[in-house]
């Protein structure tokens, strides 16, 4: 800590670009274990600043078709399906997922005490709504104290070292350094949402990191909204 502020062209300046070939394949969605749909198109093109990656939808509105025809699994418009399909209910395949309903770490907390033990820097409960719309919730940890870093069982060493590293690449930089660079002029962008985007609080600028702990469609009880 302490050091001189630098800008990330020192940081990334023996960096490498990442290598990519143009190319463009079909986006295809499984819709059964022996049958597949092909949505559009994946592109893959080389830039002066990098690779970017496009999918190409083969319908307008970029929605994933309900319908497809069984003989060649091509998307169908919903007016070309028998009414009686159209009102036909489904169960819904189960998820990979174990959990239902919102991701809840506030109220059932993971085995092993990784959030708890030694727990955040500030008790405070931050929140902001996304435009999804949903909630997210956090905290704000000890960068070396957040939950992933402590199931790894870092040394004493190792955790002073690491934090000391990140305590001075926070110091060093200013906040508004261009990691990733943006596209070339006139190429679209993709958004990011503002609920994505936080502020540490005043003491909590170097060395922290901020957690999520909650997502879902219901407020959590106790936060202060961003």
């Amino acid at each position: 800590s302490g050091g001189a502020r630098i800008h990330d062209g020192d940081v990334m300046a023996r960096g490498k670009a990442f290598e990519c070939s143009e190319q463009s394949v079909g986006a295809e969605f499984w819709v059964t274990p022996d049958k597949k749909a092909t949505l559009g198109r994946l592109e893959t093109k080389p830039g002066a600043e990098g690779c970017s990656w496009s999918l190409i939808p083969d319908n307008a509105s970029g929605y994933m078709p309900s319908y497809f025809r069984a003989s060649g699994m091509e998307p169908v418009d919903e007016s070309a399906v028998p009414r009686g399909l159209q009102f036909q209910r489904f169960p819904r395949k189960s998820s990979i997922w174990p959990f239902k309903g919102p991701y809840d770490a506030l109220s059932k907390a993971p085995a092993g005490g990784c959030l708890s033990h030694p727990g955040p820097a500030d008790p405070t409960l931050y929140c902001a709504r996304t435009s999804s719309p949903s909630w997210i919730a956090y905290r704000w940890y000890r960068f070396v104290d957040q939950p992933g870093l402590r199931r790894a069982n870092l040394g004493a060493a190792e955790r002073q070292f690491l934090q000391a590293r990140v305590e001075q690449l926070h110091e060093m930089l200013g906040g508004r350094e261009r990691w990733i660079k943006g596209a070339p002029p006139g190429e679209a962008l993709a958004s990011v949402d503002d609920a994505q985007l936080v502020t540490p609080p005043a003491h909590l600028g170097v060395g922290y990191v901020p957690i999520a702990l909650y997502e879902g469609i219901e407020q959590p009880h106790g936060c202060r909204a961003q």
